[in-house]
């Protein structure tokens, strides 16, 4: 538990730092995406998406100024269409959540409130590059709370809540349930279960990534 602690510790530095950076483009965007979301808007009846089916802010001069808040891998929107118009949406849950929504309303919710400064884990210090999972670091406190109904590997299911702290080079991961829970097969029913998740995605990486991202979930849903 001690370990476990002064890792947390450790973390807390970092998390301030990146969100001081964060907070103001953050702010900057929420205006500035309501602006070009009325751009998108504009142009919905003849938009065209790119060849990876992702729709992107206007470049003007061929200069992508608005490229921090954009999505280089879920578009604008948060409907990346592979292979073109016509092919099956990347993300269904959202599509169909937002089919009833205005362009508007869909490129303002998802590129300045769900994603908002959506590429910036492909910049310096905002995202990192994995080169070895072997090399995260994890710390977890005394788990004896945790009940799992299967005799298989723990750590697929257990990092979904945690409690750990992950470490890679200097940046660190935080992630830890609200309260008691019990893991389920799928056999019983389940309680809604949240948690809090603070930091790059670290120990949710399996093989060597580049630009991870950096969560902020204080009271997520499981």
């Amino acid at each position: 538990m001690t370990r476990f602690i002064l890792r947390t510790l450790l973390g807390v530095p970092i998390w301030l730092l990146y969100m001081a950076v964060m907070l103001p483009l953050m702010l900057v965007g929420v205006p500035l995406v309501a602006v070009l979301a009325l751009y998108m808007q504009h142009i919905s009846k003849y938009r065209s998406h790119d060849d990876k089916g992702l729709l992107h802010f206007p470049a003007p001069f061929g200069l992508r100024l608005f490229y921090l808040w954009d999505n280089d891998e879920d578009g604008v929107d948060g409907d990346p269409i592979p292979d073109g118009v016509g092919g099956a949406p990347k993300n269904p849950a959202w599509f169909d959540a937002t089919q009833r929504w205005s362009m508007w309303r869909k490129v303002f919710v998802w590129s300045a409130w769900r994603n908002s400064v959506g590429n910036a884990r492909r910049l310096p210090f905002l995202g990192m590059d994995m080169r070895d999972p072997k090399d995260v670091v994890v710390t977890t406190p005394r788990a004896d709370w945790l009940v799992a109904d299967y005799e298989y590997d723990m750590w697929p299911a257990y990092r979904k809540l945690g409690p750990y702290v992950a470490r890679y080079g200097y940046r660190f991961e935080l992630k830890f349930p609200w309260g008691r829970c019990k893991l389920c097969t799928g056999t019983v029913p389940c309680p809604t279960l949240r948690y809090f998740w603070i930091g790059w995605r670290i120990a949710q990486q399996d093989q060597p990534n580049t630009d991870i991202g950096f969560a902020f979930q204080p009271w997520a849903k499981l």
